[in-house]
């Protein structure tokens, strides 16, 4: 049964394709590719060698890839590749960044990263891609939901080298009359300053970002903000603010944002991050967001300082000084810390740097430290240089500055805060929030980029995406629902087939729609691979697609496994008249072959079939409802006349329509018997495989295909070698997804036609023919060139001018016989 689909598919191909060019569009949105260290991802997360990381096999994509966008979390420094082709070609990319050119592209997508540094750890990669096939890219990020707004911002690097997370800090104003602003939001943001998203270049890649601080009077309010980037190299990066979103969640997290934080907020000290130490007549307490210690020291539990910054608040309450010192260990020791920072109220000893308990520098020249006076110090450490400051606690008053070069340049080590005195209750020392960030020598510099757009972004509804990017319900949650964003056709859709794939074991119930109008109205539910008519009345017409995909459950506690594929495969619904279609002369009373091509529809839609005798001014029915096989055997009429054509219409919907190019004559007399009795035997053939054979329209997972064929035979020294190896007229060389881009050879000799096929079905086309297991030729299945009348006109190396009245197409992906217009 098999083969006789095969044998249908050739038929199909012969008679249609060569002289037309089907049209399609196809938009498949898809969750990204995941790889997680605890292997909760997608795919199994590859074990490090000497700091490498190299997954063991490839992804296989569905078309020829045309962008590769790649995400990664890593403490420290990681440089990425990815790979089109297998690992044959890799290229270095920036985190966040698509990469969309300047690759050599194929189907079997590849990574691997390296540390660049010995403490350089992958924790997590997600990669996203765009194809051939219109893969356009994930689902989209949940929690930029609902926002209405984005500008795009320029972040330059002046330094030699890549940045890696780096915070970046920025003044963000509410309205254009808000002086100092790096950029602002048009008023079009919320007051609180909630309603604000950063991402990455991808413009979908959630950044961690931390609100510092809102300063003035709404409608002049400006927002002190930190964005954590991932990677700023030397060329620069693009990233994207998000706002305009009424009720937004409040995403500000410091913890996310730096590399470490504390504020002291709770009631108790955080026993994840300190480890605490008093003195044997020390104590310590928390409370109103700072730490109160007295002759006690508290230790970083697991962070390690090596290069940053590192910015405190303390409070002399009636304290004499206070340190802050990286450790060799985080628990009780007498080990003296490598270098300390430290104020104090004593003469000499002002603002200090000391190293192993030498103190190395002072500021002679600053104020002590005053008793109950706040004060923000900061100290940056960058190739063994430390710079100390402290400002005053508005941030306005520089009061004391030092630094000095450590040689050699100091190991990461733990971070202490501590305060001096014996105990008696003498020495309270109020240390406030504390934040490490990245250092650099040269700041970055943001410069806005544009104006404001308008964005149509995904809507989540009680979903979100799972670790294998998938589309799931919410915890708890017994109903939600998903719209993608909107998709623009370049064509006015006539038919619709969606479809869908679910994770395995899943039991959510969804139901699928789509919109045609920007979703204003859905066509839902939908069958999974059927085929949706605006001429049936399934849904109007239009431009503006749109997806939606609601979630149920009986119960909340089922697992949801979610929705990892989503497809919308349209077309306008083009029908071509391929014969009669020039000046031909067809014998009144004799038995013609109409041929006619409309690849968007099934093999069952009807259409209509007519002709005219005065130039098309009006038509006379031939048949109507006939099925859409492509070829109708016509009784020419005795109506003798030099302007005749044939008109092939939907039946359901009239102004889908094509005429005969040209026109041409039906004059007297008849075939000879001959030719007559091999006309009949071809109808019956095609009539009997028709009726054998399992229509397409039961295969709904058909996509379209280019499929190359040669065009005169190889010429090999070897007569062995070309027997059994080289490629022969016809033949079925390759079979690539729509939209390959074929090289110009390729273009030049070699056919390139379009069908509908299943992978399977495609796989079967370009089998090599054997007995035995023995290899007879390259292709068991191939095209006679010269029974379908065309290569009489090609050459093995010429295009023709025209082939039977039709035009050659030059198109993206190669070359294709039809019309140049369709009427």
């Amino acid at each position: 049964m098999y083969t006789k689909k095969i044998q249908l598919i050739l038929i199909l191909i012969a008679t249609l394709s060569f002289f037309s060019y089907a049209y399609a569009e196809v938009a498949t949105l898809i969750g990204p590719l995941t790889w997680r260290l605890d292997n909760s991802g997608a795919y199994s997360f590859p074990k490090p060698l000497n700091g490498a990381y190299a997954p063991s096999d490839f992804v296989a994509t569905p078309g020829q890839i045309n962008s590769i966008t790649a995400n990664w979390e890593a403490e420290g420094e990681i440089a990425f590749e990815v790979s089109a082709d297998n690992g044959l070609h890799y290229y270095p990319v920036t985190n966040g960044v698509p990469l969309k050119s300047g690759f050599v592209s194929g189907n079997r997508l590849r990574w691997r990263a390296n540390a660049l540094s010995g403490d350089a750890k992958l924790l997590s990669v997600k990669i996203s891609y765009t194809d051939s096939s219109r893969v356009l890219g994930s689902f989209g990020h949940p929690d930029l939901s609902g926002f209405k707004y984005r500008k795009a911002m320029l972040i330059k690097n002046p330094g030699n080298q890549d940045l890696y997370n780096y915070q970046i800090k920025l003044n963000i104003g509410e309205n254009p009359s808000v002086k100092g602003a790096d950029l602002n939001c048009l008023g079009h943001i919320q007051a609180d300053f909630k309603d604000i998203r950063f991402t990455a270049s991808d413009a979908e890649t959630l950044l961690p970002h931390y609100l510092e601080s809102l300063a003035g009077l709404s409608p002049k309010r400006t927002a002190v903000v930190w964005v954590k980037v991932p990677q700023i190299p030397k060329s620069g990066v693009i990233i994207y603010l998000y706002y305009g979103k009424a009720q937004a969640e409040d995403l500000s997290d410091p913890e996310k944002t730096f590399d470490f934080f504390d504020d002291f907020k709770g009631q108790a000290l955080n026993q994840e991050k300190w480890n605490v130490y008093p003195e044997q007549q020390g104590s310590y307490s928390v409370g109103n967001g700072k730490i109160r210690l007295d002759a006690a020291e508290i230790v970083t539990k697991d962070f390690k300082f090596k290069e940053g910054v590192v910015e405190y608040l303390c409070e002399l309450g009636t304290g004499f000084e206070n340190s802050l010192s990286i450790r060799q260990t985080n628990i009780k020791s007498y080990d003296n810390p490598y270098w300390s920072a430290y104020s104090s109220v004593y003469k000499g000893a002002e603002h200090c740097i000391a190293v192993d308990n030498i103190v190395k520098a002072n500021d002679a020249d600053a104020k002590p430290a005053a008793t109950g006076e706040q004060y923000n110090y900061s100290l940056s450490l960058e190739a063994g240089k430390i710079v100390f400051e402290r400002m005053d606690a508005s941030f306005k008053e520089l009061g004391a500055s030092i630094s000095y070069q450590i040689t050699p340049e100091p190991k990461a080590g733990y971070l202490s805060l501590r305060s001096g005195g014996d105990g008696s209750g003498k020495n309270n020392m109020y240390f406030g929030p504390i934040r490490v960030r990245k250092a650099s020598a040269v700041i970055p510099v943001i410069e806005s980029m544009g104006g404001e757009d308008k964005v149509s972004l995904p809507v989540f509804l009680n979903t979100e995406l799972s670790g294998q990017g998938s589309i799931i319900l919410k915890a708890g949650a017994l109903s939600g629902y998903y719209l993608s964003s909107d998709i623009a056709s370049t064509v006015d859709v006539n038919i619709i087939i969606p479809s869908w794939q679910v994770m395995p074991a899943d039991k959510t119930t969804l139901s699928v729609g789509f919109s045609t109008d920007k979703g204003l109205n859905y066509k839902q539910p939908c069958e999974k691979g059927k085929y949706y008519y605006s001429s049936k009345g399934d849904f109007a017409s239009g431009t503006s697609l749109k997806l939606r995909v609601d979630f149920s459950r009986l119960n909340s506690k089922e697992e949801s496994r979610g929705l990892s594929q989503l497809s919308l495969d349209w077309r306008p619904g083009k029908v071509n008249v391929i014969t009669p279609n020039s000046s031909e002369d067809w014998g009144a009373g004799t038995k013609k072959k109409i041929t006619w091509s409309a690849l968007d529809y099934e093999l069952t839609y009807p259409f209509d079939i007519a002709y005219s005798v005065d130039k098309g001014k009006t038509y006379t029915d031939i048949v109507t409802n006939t099925e859409n096989d492509g070829v109708y055997f016509w009784t020419v009429p005795n109506e003798l006349s030099k302007t005749v054509k044939i008109k092939i219409s939907n039946s359901l919907d009239k102004t889908i329509y094509d005429t005969s190019d040209a026109f041409f004559s039906i004059v007297s007399g008849g075939l000879e018997a001959i030719e007559e009795a091999a006309l009949a035997a071809e109808e019956e053939a095609l009539k009997e495989e028709a009726e054998k054979t399992e229509e397409p329209k039961k295969q709904p997972e058909t996509k379209l295909y280019d499929i190359l064929i040669k065009i005169g035979d190889n010429v090999a020294p070897n007569p062995e070698v070309d027997k059994r190896a080289s490629y022969k007229e016809g033949d079925i060389v390759m079979i690539k997804p729509a939209g390959y881009v074929w090289g110009a050879e390729e273009r030049s000799k070699f056919l390139i036609v379009q069908a509908y096929l299943t992978p399977k079905q495609a796989e079967e086309l370009i089998s090599p023919k054997t007995v035995n297991g023995r290899l007879l030729s390259r292709r068991q299945y191939k095209i006679d060139l010269r029974k379908q009348g065309i290569r009489k006109f090609w050459g093995a190396l010429e295009k023709p001018k025209s082939v039977m009245d039709t035009t050659v197409v030059e198109t993206k992906s190669g070359v294709s016989i039809g019309k140049a217009e369709t009427k």
